[in-house]
């Protein structure tokens, strides 16, 4: 939750590269989608933002970061995403 007073605007970041609603940011033939939510919490000064990744894969692993800013200056919260592939079971040993 964001509060700040005057509004602040809402961006988000991944690997230096802003984060538009429907980026696929790894390729055009990559389908999975990054967007994200922005919504006012009881006041206007009171905002939330939440990101959606569809279908992730290790190529999204790294550092996402949620940008707030108006004049009175500018915040950043961040957190890092490890997707795990899980290996598949090794096949029984036949002796």
């Amino acid at each position: 939750m964001l509060q700040a007073i005057p509004e602040a605007n809402i961006w988000w970041m991944y690997k230096e590269t802003e984060i538009n609603n429907g980026s696929t940011l790894v390729n055009d033939i990559d389908m999975r989608q990054y967007y994200y939510v922005n919504s006012v919490g009881s006041t206007a000064w009171k905002r939330k933002s939440e990101l959606f990744l569809s279908a992730t894969s290790v190529d999204d692993n790294g550092t996402f970061s949620c940008f707030a800013g108006n004049k009175a200056g500018k915040a950043k919260a961040e957190f890092t995403l490890h997707v795990v592939v899980p290996m598949p079971p090794k096949p029984p040993q036949v002796n």
